[in-house]
């Protein structure tokens, strides 16, 4: 055998060393507490080693929270923001105008500093619609009055029309116009609907910068337009 202090060879029978003198029993005594030293090492080494798995693991799902936080906020933004869009630009509800009904943008209310002259007038913060009637009675009551087609109309509003507005061009069913007001320039889509008892006009206008955005659904609000 050995000596597990020095490590010179030790003849069986020998009590002690040979070179560093220690007693044979006490290398096995010796022996043992390195082997309890190794086995308690081990033992601490493996609870250390699950301890850092379960830290790990708790930081792993720290992570993952925090990750799952982040998302559900930026969904909750999305929605909110997608609704403010969707109830500002897209929903629509009816409105009980007089004597018919249109779809226009939820978000319309009354313009209660209209012109008196105006039969109906609604806004928000980009659109305005006005409506106004000429009956027959307005227009001296004959028959040729009925039946107008809009570019008639058109070429009356050229000639008498108001020096305010100015009247640019007709396709055969919207009158377009614009006028500068308030320090603006403003665009103007105007829809005429004939009914029992003369002519109704659907005035859309917007700043004249919005053109763009706002023609195709002053048509498309036209178009919704019932008498009743």
């Amino acid at each position: 055998m050995r000596c597990n202090v020095c490590g010179s060879e030790i003849k069986q029978g020998e009590e002690f060393c040979g070179n560093c003198g220690t007693r044979v029993n006490e290398m096995n005594s010796s022996f043992g507490s390195a082997n309890n030293f190794n086995s308690n090492t081990y033992n601490g080494m493996d609870n250390f080693n699950q301890g850092m798995g379960a830290v790990s693991r708790k930081n792993q799902n720290s992570g993952s929270r925090k990750i799952i936080s982040a998302i559900i906020i930026i969904i909750c933004a999305v929605l909110v923001y997608g609704g403010r869009y969707y109830y500002k630009n897209i929903m629509t509800k009816t409105i009980d105008g007089t004597g018919y009904t249109i779809e226009l943008p939820a978000t319309m209310k009354d313009n209660i500093s209209a012109d008196v002259t105006l039969t109906d007038s609604f806004m928000n913060n980009d659109v305005l619609v006005n409506v106004e009637v000429l009956s027959y009675a307005d227009l001296g009551g004959t028959d040729d009055i009925k039946g107008m087609s809009v570019m008639d109309m058109y070429t009356i509003l050229k000639l008498y029309g108001s020096k305010d507005i100015s009247f640019d061009s007709c396709d055969g069913h919207y009158i377009y116009y614009s006028q500068s007001a308030y320090g603006k320039k403003w665009y103007g889509l105007c829809a005429m609907k004939e009914n029992d008892d003369g002519y109704y006009f659907f005035e859309f206008g917007c700043e004249n910068n919005n053109s763009e955005k706002y023609r195709p659904k002053f048509k498309k609000w036209a178009e919704t337009v019932d008498f009743t």
